[in-house]
Protein backbone atom coordinates (compact mmCIF):
# COMPACT_ATOMS: atom_id res chain seq x y z
CA UNK A 1 0.00 0.00 0.00
CA UNK A 2 1.32 3.38 -0.94
CA UNK A 3 2.18 5.79 1.80
CA UNK A 4 -0.54 8.36 2.69
CA UNK A 5 -0.72 11.31 4.89
CA UNK A 6 -2.88 10.82 8.01
CA UNK A 7 -5.09 13.64 6.79
CA UNK A 8 -5.75 11.64 3.62
CA UNK A 9 -6.98 8.51 5.42
CA UNK A 10 -10.68 7.57 5.48
CA UNK A 11 -12.42 8.57 8.70
CA UNK A 12 -13.69 5.63 10.81
CA UNK A 13 -17.06 7.26 11.54
CA UNK A 14 -17.90 4.98 14.50
CA UNK A 15 -16.54 4.17 17.93
CA UNK A 16 -13.35 2.13 17.50
CA UNK A 17 -13.61 -1.61 18.18
CA UNK A 18 -11.54 -2.90 21.07
CA UNK A 19 -9.09 -4.62 18.69
CA UNK A 20 -8.63 -1.62 16.39
CA UNK A 21 -4.99 -0.53 16.29
CA UNK A 22 -3.09 2.76 16.53
CA UNK A 23 0.62 3.44 15.78
CA UNK A 24 2.66 4.38 18.81
CA UNK A 25 6.26 5.56 19.10
CA UNK A 26 7.93 3.83 22.06
CA UNK A 27 10.52 6.44 23.05
CA UNK A 28 12.22 4.05 25.48
CA UNK A 29 12.96 1.57 22.69
CA UNK A 30 13.23 4.15 19.89
CA UNK A 31 10.85 2.14 17.76
CA UNK A 32 7.29 2.32 16.43
CA UNK A 33 4.83 -0.13 17.87
CA UNK A 34 1.08 -0.74 17.73
CA UNK A 35 -1.52 -0.33 20.47
CA UNK A 36 -5.14 -1.48 20.46
CA UNK A 37 -8.12 0.61 21.44
CA UNK A 38 -8.45 -1.59 24.58
CA UNK A 39 -4.82 -0.88 25.49
CA UNK A 40 -5.40 2.85 25.01
CA UNK A 41 -8.51 2.94 27.20
CA UNK A 42 -6.74 1.04 29.95
CA UNK A 43 -3.84 3.44 29.90
CA UNK A 44 -5.96 6.57 30.36
CA UNK A 45 -8.60 5.09 32.75
CA UNK A 46 -8.84 7.26 35.85
CA UNK A 47 -7.13 10.13 34.06
CA UNK A 48 -9.80 11.11 31.52
CA UNK A 49 -13.52 10.64 32.31
CA UNK A 50 -16.08 10.50 29.54
CA UNK A 51 -19.18 12.67 29.59
CA UNK A 52 -21.33 9.63 30.46
CA UNK A 53 -18.82 7.91 32.75
CA UNK A 54 -18.99 7.73 36.53
CA UNK A 55 -15.97 8.34 38.70
CA UNK A 56 -15.58 8.55 42.49
CA UNK A 57 -13.58 11.60 43.56
CA UNK A 58 -11.67 11.22 46.80
CA UNK A 59 -9.72 14.12 48.30
CA UNK A 60 -10.11 16.11 45.09
CA UNK A 61 -10.52 19.90 44.82
CA UNK A 62 -13.02 21.29 42.31
CA UNK A 63 -12.32 24.94 41.51
CA UNK A 64 -15.49 26.90 40.58
CA UNK A 65 -17.36 23.90 39.14
CA UNK A 66 -20.83 24.17 37.61
CA UNK A 67 -23.03 21.31 38.80
CA UNK A 68 -26.28 20.79 36.90
CA UNK A 69 -28.99 19.11 39.05
CA UNK A 70 -26.44 17.08 41.01
CA UNK A 71 -27.35 14.53 43.68
CA UNK A 72 -24.85 15.35 46.42
CA UNK A 73 -25.93 12.76 48.98
CA UNK A 74 -25.23 13.83 52.55
CA UNK A 75 -22.10 16.01 52.78
CA UNK A 76 -20.28 15.76 56.09
CA UNK A 77 -19.54 19.49 56.05
CA UNK A 78 -19.84 22.60 53.92
CA UNK A 79 -20.49 26.35 53.87
CA UNK A 80 -23.79 27.52 52.31
CA UNK A 81 -23.15 31.27 52.56
CA UNK A 82 -23.97 31.98 48.91
CA UNK A 83 -26.57 29.26 48.38
CA UNK A 84 -30.18 30.14 47.56
CA UNK A 85 -33.46 28.30 47.19
CA UNK A 86 -33.34 26.22 50.37
CA UNK A 87 -36.92 24.89 50.81
CA UNK A 88 -38.70 25.25 54.16
CA UNK A 89 -39.17 21.48 54.25
CA UNK A 90 -35.39 21.18 54.29
CA UNK A 91 -35.07 22.94 57.65
CA UNK A 92 -34.53 20.78 60.72
CA UNK A 93 -35.43 22.71 63.89
CA UNK A 94 -33.95 21.22 67.05
CA UNK A 95 -34.80 22.20 70.63
CA UNK A 96 -32.19 24.93 70.92
CA UNK A 97 -32.10 28.73 71.21
CA UNK A 98 -29.58 29.43 68.43
CA UNK A 99 -31.97 31.39 66.22
CA UNK A 100 -34.56 32.63 68.71
CA UNK A 101 -35.87 36.12 68.02
CA UNK A 102 -34.38 39.01 69.99
CA UNK A 103 -34.52 42.80 70.04
CA UNK A 104 -31.94 42.86 67.22
CA UNK A 105 -33.19 40.11 64.89
CA UNK A 106 -36.42 38.46 63.78
CA UNK A 107 -35.30 34.89 64.42
CA UNK A 108 -37.60 31.94 65.11
CA UNK A 109 -40.52 31.74 67.53
CA UNK A 110 -39.89 30.34 70.99
CA UNK A 111 -40.96 26.75 71.55
CA UNK A 112 -44.62 26.82 72.64
CA UNK A 113 -45.06 26.23 76.38
CA UNK A 114 -48.50 24.54 76.04
CA UNK A 115 -50.11 27.04 78.46
CA UNK A 116 -53.22 28.71 77.05
CA UNK A 117 -53.14 31.65 79.49
CA UNK A 118 -49.66 32.96 78.61
CA UNK A 119 -48.32 35.01 75.72
CA UNK A 120 -44.87 35.97 74.38
CA UNK A 121 -44.05 39.48 75.57
CA UNK A 122 -41.80 42.09 73.99
CA UNK A 123 -38.67 40.69 75.65
CA UNK A 124 -39.17 37.26 74.07
CA UNK A 125 -40.37 35.44 77.21
CA UNK A 126 -43.63 33.67 78.01
CA UNK A 127 -45.68 35.79 80.44
CA UNK A 128 -49.09 35.78 82.11
CA UNK A 129 -51.15 38.85 81.15
CA UNK A 130 -52.24 41.20 83.90
CA UNK A 131 -55.90 41.51 84.83
CA UNK A 132 -58.03 43.35 82.30
CA UNK A 133 -61.64 44.10 81.44
CA UNK A 134 -63.59 43.32 78.28
CA UNK A 135 -66.90 44.82 77.20
CA UNK A 136 -69.06 41.78 76.51
CA UNK A 137 -72.45 43.47 76.01
CA UNK A 138 -73.76 47.01 75.61
CA UNK A 139 -77.52 47.37 75.19
CA UNK A 140 -79.87 50.29 74.64
CA UNK A 141 -83.10 49.60 76.50
CA UNK A 142 -86.47 50.74 75.18
CA UNK A 143 -90.15 50.01 75.76
CA UNK A 144 -90.49 46.67 77.55
CA UNK A 145 -87.15 45.20 76.37
CA UNK A 146 -84.69 43.93 78.95
CA UNK A 147 -80.93 43.61 79.16
CA UNK A 148 -79.93 39.98 78.78
CA UNK A 149 -76.50 38.41 78.20
CA UNK A 150 -76.03 34.65 78.18
CA UNK A 151 -73.16 32.24 77.40
CA UNK A 152 -70.75 34.17 79.65
CA UNK A 153 -67.46 32.34 80.26
CA UNK A 154 -63.77 32.93 80.92
CA UNK A 155 -64.07 35.68 83.54
CA UNK A 156 -63.51 35.86 87.29
CA UNK A 157 -65.89 38.77 87.91
CA UNK A 158 -68.49 40.82 86.04
CA UNK A 159 -69.06 44.58 86.22
CA UNK A 160 -72.60 45.70 85.39
CA UNK A 161 -73.14 49.44 84.77
CA UNK A 162 -76.60 50.85 84.06
CA UNK A 163 -78.49 54.12 83.57
CA UNK A 164 -82.26 53.52 83.35
CA UNK A 165 -85.40 55.69 83.43
CA UNK A 166 -89.00 54.65 83.82
CA UNK A 167 -91.38 55.37 80.94
CA UNK A 168 -94.64 55.34 82.89
CA UNK A 169 -96.43 58.63 83.60
CA UNK A 170 -98.32 57.08 86.50
CA UNK A 171 -97.42 54.17 88.69
CA UNK A 172 -93.91 52.97 89.52
CA UNK A 173 -91.76 50.51 87.61
CA UNK A 174 -89.97 47.68 89.38
CA UNK A 175 -86.47 46.84 88.14
CA UNK A 176 -84.86 43.48 88.97
CA UNK A 177 -81.55 41.76 88.14
CA UNK A 178 -81.22 37.99 87.94
CA UNK A 179 -78.41 35.52 87.23
CA UNK A 180 -78.64 32.35 85.11
CA UNK A 181 -82.37 32.97 84.67
CA UNK A 182 -82.97 31.95 88.29
CA UNK A 183 -85.66 33.54 90.46
CA UNK A 184 -86.95 32.64 93.90
CA UNK A 185 -84.94 32.10 97.09
CA UNK A 186 -81.45 31.83 95.57
CA UNK A 187 -80.64 35.49 96.40
CA UNK A 188 -79.67 37.23 99.62
CA UNK A 189 -78.98 40.94 99.03
CA UNK A 190 -79.37 43.86 101.46
CA UNK A 191 -79.07 47.53 100.68
CA UNK A 192 -78.66 50.48 103.01
CA UNK A 193 -80.63 53.68 102.50
CA UNK A 194 -80.35 56.47 105.04
CA UNK A 195 -79.07 54.11 107.71
CA UNK A 196 -81.83 51.55 107.15
CA UNK A 197 -80.82 48.10 105.92
CA UNK A 198 -83.42 46.41 103.76
CA UNK A 199 -83.55 42.93 102.23
CA UNK A 200 -84.35 43.61 98.58
CA UNK A 201 -84.51 40.04 97.32
CA UNK A 202 -87.70 38.38 96.29
CA UNK A 203 -89.26 36.04 93.81
CA UNK A 204 -88.06 38.21 90.91
CA UNK A 205 -84.37 38.36 91.88
CA UNK A 206 -82.55 41.38 93.35
CA UNK A 207 -84.80 44.47 93.30
CA UNK A 208 -82.74 47.46 92.13
CA UNK A 209 -85.63 49.88 92.56
CA UNK A 210 -89.42 50.02 92.66
CA UNK A 211 -89.86 53.76 92.10
CA UNK A 212 -89.00 54.28 88.43
CA UNK A 213 -91.31 56.38 86.32
CA UNK A 214 -91.02 59.28 83.89
CA UNK A 215 -88.45 61.86 85.13
CA UNK A 216 -87.10 59.38 87.70
CA UNK A 217 -83.77 57.77 86.75
CA UNK A 218 -81.51 55.31 88.48
CA UNK A 219 -77.88 54.73 87.63
CA UNK A 220 -75.40 52.49 89.34
CA UNK A 221 -73.10 49.51 89.14
CA UNK A 222 -72.83 45.99 90.49
CA UNK A 223 -69.78 43.70 90.79
CA UNK A 224 -70.56 40.00 90.57
CA UNK A 225 -68.37 36.97 91.28
CA UNK A 226 -68.62 34.55 88.35
CA UNK A 227 -67.14 31.55 90.17
CA UNK A 228 -68.80 30.18 93.31
CA UNK A 229 -66.97 30.01 96.63
CA UNK A 230 -66.84 26.22 96.70
CA UNK A 231 -68.64 24.18 99.36
CA UNK A 232 -71.16 26.97 100.13
CA UNK A 233 -71.91 27.69 96.44
CA UNK A 234 -71.89 31.46 97.10
CA UNK A 235 -71.37 34.11 94.41
CA UNK A 236 -70.67 37.42 96.13
CA UNK A 237 -72.08 40.63 94.65
CA UNK A 238 -72.08 44.26 95.70
CA UNK A 239 -73.14 47.56 94.23
CA UNK A 240 -74.08 51.20 94.52
CA UNK A 241 -77.02 53.07 93.02
CA UNK A 242 -78.29 56.67 92.83
CA UNK A 243 -81.94 57.52 92.12
CA UNK A 244 -82.59 61.03 90.78
CA UNK A 245 -86.03 62.53 90.18
CA UNK A 246 -88.62 65.08 91.10
CA UNK A 247 -88.48 63.89 94.71
CA UNK A 248 -84.76 64.66 95.00
CA UNK A 249 -81.77 62.34 95.18
CA UNK A 250 -81.64 59.03 96.96
CA UNK A 251 -79.21 56.18 96.85
CA UNK A 252 -78.08 52.92 98.37
CA UNK A 253 -75.05 50.75 98.80
CA UNK A 254 -75.58 47.04 99.07
CA UNK A 255 -74.03 43.59 99.14
CA UNK A 256 -75.20 40.04 99.14
CA UNK A 257 -74.98 36.71 97.39
CA UNK A 258 -76.39 34.51 94.69
CA UNK A 259 -76.42 30.94 95.96
CA UNK A 260 -76.06 28.20 93.38
CA UNK A 261 -73.41 25.75 92.24
CA UNK A 262 -71.46 26.40 89.06
CA UNK A 263 -70.44 29.61 87.31
CA UNK A 264 -72.68 32.54 86.50
CA UNK A 265 -73.28 32.41 82.74
CA UNK A 266 -76.20 34.84 82.33
CA UNK A 267 -77.11 38.32 83.60
CA UNK A 268 -80.56 39.84 83.03
CA UNK A 269 -82.15 43.20 83.96
CA UNK A 270 -85.92 43.12 83.64
CA UNK A 271 -88.71 45.64 84.32
CA UNK A 272 -91.10 43.43 86.25
CA UNK A 273 -93.91 45.90 85.59
CA UNK A 274 -94.17 48.83 83.21
CA UNK A 275 -91.58 49.95 80.65
CA UNK A 276 -88.10 51.47 80.76
CA UNK A 277 -85.56 53.31 78.60
CA UNK A 278 -81.82 53.62 79.10
CA UNK A 279 -78.60 51.73 78.65
CA UNK A 280 -76.75 48.89 80.36
CA UNK A 281 -73.21 47.58 79.82
CA UNK A 282 -71.58 44.39 81.09
CA UNK A 283 -67.81 43.99 81.40
CA UNK A 284 -65.88 40.80 82.03
CA UNK A 285 -62.95 41.03 84.48
CA UNK A 286 -60.16 38.48 84.15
Amino acid sequence: MADKKISELTALGTTPANDDQFPLVDTDASTTKKVTYTNLKGGISGVIVGDTDTQTLTNKTLTSPTLTTPVLGTPSSGTLTNCTGLPEAGLTLSDNTTNNSSTTKHGFLLKLNNTATTFMNGTGAWSTPSSSSTLIQDTTLSASSSFDKSSISGYKQLLLIYNIEGSETSGNVNLDVTFNGVTGTSYNFNNRIGGVITDVTGSDGIRLTDTLRTTITCHGFMIIDVVDSGAQNIHGCSGHQIIVGNLGVNGWGGAGAFITSGDITQVTITPSSGTITGRASLYGLS
